[in-house]
């Protein structure tokens, strides 16, 4: 690995260890915490089947030189960590919140659209690494411009289709799927679409 390479890979562990760790750490301190073998149990099996999933795409349709060292795997699977919870960060803003809905609030419905819009957002990843490019500027490039086309979807299709105010506050499951659905099939679209 390059210089380069090497303080992209520290920035990017510090941001995904800190940001999950964060969320992981608000979800053990909530007093009212108590996963059940429902759609709350969805977000927590979303992560790992995400980071699978990258992986998985990672081994396959990489480069040649990214799937045959380990090292160049661990470095764009912790960079899909770390542009998930950038990625998770924003979504936050634009209303769909990890920590107050999911966790606190414990809405089913934000549990169900919270865990497809963090696969949609791994899928969005995961295509800007499919095929073979000069470096990972490109996939840092190309990976901004699908996941960034992903939450400015979701912004528009909020605002002008209330479907936030639908999980958040009315608590709507069907909603909520739908929500999941969409990120899910538009993460995989914007992902093809964003690949070399």
């Amino acid at each position: 690995m390059s210089g380069d390479e090497i303080i992209a890979f520290i920035v990017c562990l510090l941001i995904a260890i800190f940001t999950w760790g964060f969320w992981i750490f608000a979800a053990l301190a909530n007093r009212n915490f108590r996963p059940s073998p429902s759609a709350y149990l969805l977000p927590w099996l979303a992560a790992p089947l995400s980071a699978a999933l990258l992986f998985g795409i990672l081994a396959r349709y990489a480069s040649h030189d990214v799937r045959d060292d380990a090292l160049y795997l661990a470095f764009y699977l912790v960079m899909g960590g770390a542009v998930a919870a950038v990625a998770v960060m924003i979504l936050d803003r634009l209303g769909l919140s990890l920590r107050d809905d999911v966790i606190e609030r414990r809405n089913p419905a934000a549990c169900l659209a919270w865990s497809g819009a963090l696969v949609g957002l791994v899928l969005a990843y995961a295509g800007a690494n499919i095929g073979d490019g000069p470096g990972w500027w490109v996939v840092v490039y190309c990976s901004g411009l699908s996941v960034g086309s992903l939450l400015l979807g979701w912004l528009l299709l909020d605002r002008f289709g209330q479907v936030g105010e639908a999980i958040v506050v009315e608590r709507d499951g069907s909603s909520g799927a739908r929500v999941a659905g969409w990120f899910i099939g538009a993460g995989l679209i914007l992902g093809r679409g964003a690949a070399g």
